[in-house]
C-alpha cells in the first residue's frame, strides 16, 4: 500500500510539473509559426525557425509520454 501511494504522488507531481511546462512550450510553438509564416521561403532564417519548431515538437512530446505515464489506469481484474 505505501509504494502503491508513492506511485500515486509522483504520478501527480508528474502531471503537475508536465501541466506546468505545458503552457510556456504552447505558447513560444506558436510564436514561431507565426514568425515562420512570415518569412519569406528564400528567406535563410526559414530552416532556423523549422528546427526550432521541431525541437519544440520534440519538448512537447515528452511531455504527453510524461502525462500518459501520469495517468491513472483503469484497475485490470484478473
Amino acid at each position: 500500500m505505501e509504494q502503491a501511494d508513492r506511485l500515486g504522488n509522483v504520478g501527480e507531481m508528474a502531471a503537475s510539473i508536465a501541466h506546468e511546462i505545458k503552457n510556456p512550450v504552447a505558447g513560444v510553438a506558436g510564436a514561431l509559426q507565426v514568425f515562420d509564416a512570415e518569412i519569406p521561403e528564400d528567406d535563410p532564417r526559414k530552416e532556423i525557425f523549422r528546427e526550432m519548431m521541431s525541437q519544440m515538437e520534440r519538448i512537447n512530446q515528452a511531455i504527453n509520454d510524461l502525462l500518459n505515464y501520469a495517468r491513472i489506469s483503469p484497475p485490470v481484474i484478473e
